[in-house]
C-alpha cells in the first residue's frame, strides 16, 4: 500500500518536473524501504555468518551457516567470530541447540557437535542419511528431523556420539518442519498440489507417536516461536499466523498477516513479532492477534533465521551474514 502510494507520487512528479517533490519522495522511499519507525541496524558481519538459522547461548550467537559459526556478541555491534567448525556437505540447513550439544541437519546427514567450550566445538558424529533433510527438533534424548519425501525420522541421540535411528510409522505426507513446544510435536506436512498441514502429536514416549490434532496452515511451516498459550507461524507464502495452543489437541487460528515476502522466520517479545520475510525483516504490532499491523521494516537481501535478546533483534542473511538490530517502539 505505501509502496504503491509513493510510487504514484514519483512518477506524478517526474512528469510535473518538480524536482523537489521528487526530492522529497525518494527520501521517504528510502526511510520506508532500509528502516522505519527506530528500527536501526547497528552491526553487521558477512564472514562465516551467512546462515540459515541463528541461536543465542550465553553471550554468543550460533549459526548454522555451511556447518557452524560461533560469535561473541560482547560488543553487539561488532560481532567477533571466535570459532567454525565444517560439515562433509556446503548448506546446513536447520539446528537445535540442547545442553552442550548442537544438532544440525544438513543436504545428506545429521551432524552433533559438542560446543561445552564455544570457543572451541567439535564434531563428534555424522549420520549421513538418504533424502534431503529439512529440520530438527530436539526432544530430552530424541531427535526429531523432517525429510522432504522420506517423511518423519527420529534418532535416539542418547549417546550423542551414536545417534541410532529408530522405526516410527510412516507418514505419507512430505515433511518440511517440526517444532517442539512441552511435549508436543508439530509437524509441517504436505501433499503434491495441496494446502500444507500442521499435524500434532503427543510426544510423551517419543517411538510411540500419538496423533492428537492439527489444522490447515495454507503453506508450509518454516519458523514457529511461543509466548504464553499462543503460536506465531512464519508460514512462507502465506505470512504470520497466530494461534491459541491452549489446547494442542484444539488448536485455533486467531488471526493472520500477510507479509508480502516469504516468512522463514519469526521470533516474538512483548507486543511485537519479528519476522524474516526473506527481502525483509518485520517488526509487527501483536497485541491484538485478529488485527495485527506492521509498525516497522528493514530492507534485506535473503533473511533467513532470527532470534531476541533483552535489547537486539539478530538476523541472518545468506547475502550480507549476521545483522543486528536494535527496534524502539
Amino acid at each position: 500500500m505505501v509502496y504503491r502510494l509513493l510510487t504514484s507520487a514519483y512518477v506524478a512528479a517526474l512528469q510535473r518536473k518538480q524536482l523537489l517533490t521528487i526530492c522529497l519522495v525518494m527520501a521517504l522511499f528510502l526511510a520506508y524501504c532500509y528502516g522505519r519507525n527506530n528500527l536501526r541496524r547497528v552491526g553487521v558481519l558477512a564472514e562465516g555468518a551467512r546462515g540459515n538459522q541463528i541461536v543465542l547461548r550465553d553471550g554468543y550467537a550460533l549459526i548454522a551457516a555451511d556447518g557452524l559459526s560461533i560469535f561473541d556478541l560482547a560488543q553487539p555491534n561488532e560481532p567477533r567470530l571466535v570459532a567454525t567448525q565444517e560439515l562433509p556437505t556446503i548448506e546446513t540447513a536447520d539446528m537445535a541447540v540442547v545442553g552442550d550439544y548442537v544438532y544440525l541437519v544438513d543436504g545428506e546427514g545429521l551432524a552433533i557437535l559438542d560446543v561445552s567450550t564455544l570457543q572451541a566445538p567439535q564434531l563428534i558424529a555424522y549420520e549421513k542419511i538418504d533424502g534431503v533433510l529439512l529440520s530438527i527438533a530436539v526432544h530430552e534424548h530424541y531427535a526429531f528431523v523432517a525429510a522432504g519425501y522420506r517423511g518423519l525420522l527420529l534418532f535416539d541421540v542418547a549417546d550423542p556420539r551414536h545417534p541410532v535411528q529408530l522405526d516410527l510409522p510412516p507418514l505419507r505426507e512430505s515433511v518440511s518442519a517440526v517444532a517442539i513446544i512441552d511435549h508436543y510435536l508439530y509437524v509441517s506436512t504436505s501433499l503434491p498440489a495441496q494446502f500444507a498441514y500442521l499435524q500434532i502429536f503427543d510426544i510423551t514416549d517419543p517411538p510411540a507417536l500419538q496423533a492428537v490434532g492439527g489444522f490447515e496452515v495454507g503453506d508450509d511451516m518454516d519458523g514457529i516461536a511461543v509466548q504464553g498459550n499462543l503460536g506465531y507461524m512464519a508460514t512462507f507464502t502465506e505470512g504470520l499466523k497466530v494461534v491459541d495452543i491452549t489446547d494442542p489437541t484444539s488448536p485455533v487460528l486467531l488471526g493472520v498477516y500477510n507479509t508480502p515476502g516469504y516468512a522463514r522466520d519469526v521470533a516474538v517479545r512483548g507486543n511485537y513479532a519479528y519476522v524474516a520475510d526473506n527481502f525483509s525483516l518485520r517488526v509487527i504490532d501483536v497485541s491484538n492477534p485478529a488485527q495485527m499491523r506492521e509498525v516497522a521494516t528493514y530492507k534485506m537481501k535473503q533473511a533467513r533465521g532470527i532470534a531476541l535478546d533483552e535489547q537486539h533483534v539478530y538476523v541472518t542473511d545468506l547475502f550480507t551474514g549476521l545483522n543486528i538490530f536494535t527496534f524502539t517502539p
